[in-house]
């Protein structure tokens, strides 16, 4: 996460439009403030006010405690794990303790970057390669398969989000939103492709989202709801009809 300052701040040492990369959010007293290295370098709490956000994603390691929502002190924390984790740590650092503010400038706060596949893997695989809109942030990338199934993917890269949706002879059969997603990729073994989703979900953890549905044609068995094997194209889906929706699998 990273704001700009909108002014220079006497209490504090921060810039007029200089940028700060945020180590944690905090509601103390009923007000939000931000936790930042300020231009001496020294970890500093500061009004949510005085800043803008130019990138609002947060690291996938970071963690929220509720501390005391109905307090006049600390009430909500998040922010990087000892920094919620250990209140020693939070009090530390209040208090300039040498050994809490360099484990504090160890921190990586940087957003894991949006990864997708290159062009030629999707044309290679699929015949197709995504389209990108004019912001360079949006792509989207539409799949025909034998007997008139279709799939249409989209994701944006800086919101991080991405879509699909399924249809038969035009009509949608099953569609999802998917949020927190860092990449698009395309999975091919063999002979056997696919497209995978990866999303943030913890500290250093990959996580193959289930929702992501491909094209279908061969086989069809209705026990729960249906199953079907990877077509020419190289998609695959293995879906069952719950009570309201149809929920996908990626094969793999």
């Amino acid at each position: 996460m990273i704001v700009k300052s909108l002014a220079a701040q006497d209490a504090i040492p921060v810039t007029g439009g200089r940028s700060y990369g945020v180590y944690g959010l905090a509601q103390y007293a009923s007000r939000f403030v931000v936790l930042i290295a300020s231009d001496d370098c020294r970890p500093n709490w500061c009004p949510v006010e005085w800043f803008q956000v130019v990138d609002g994603r947060f690291p996938g390691d970071w963690e929220l405690s509720v501390v005391d929502p109905g307090g006049t002190a600390l009430q909500v924390l998040i922010g990087y794990p000892e920094l919620v984790r250990d209140p020693d740590h939070y009090d530390a650092l209040l208090e300039r303790d040498p050994e809490a503010i360099s484990a504090f400038k160890k921190i990586d706060i940087a957003p894991s970057e949006f990864s997708v596949s290159p062009s030629e893997d999707f044309l290679s695989n699929f015949g197709a390669v995504p389209e990108v809109a004019g912001d360079n942030n949006r792509s989207s990338i539409s799949l025909d398969a034998p007997n008139d199934y279709a799939v249409d993917l989209q994701w944006d890269s800086a919101m991080r989000t991405a879509e699909w949706r399924m249809s038969m002879g035009g009509v949608v059969i099953a569609e999802q939103m998917l949020g927190d997603v860092r990449g698009v990729s395309v999975f091919c073994e063999n002979q056997e492709s696919g497209l995978i989703l990866r999303a943030d979900s913890g500290p250093g953890e990959d996580v193959i989202e289930p929702e992501l549905l491909g094209c279908l044609h061969d086989r069809v068995a209705d026990v729960s709801g249906v199953e079907v094997a990877a077509d020419d194209v190289g998609l695959a889906l293995s879906a069952a009809e719950e009570t309201a929706s149809l929920v996908g699998e990626v094969v793999y």
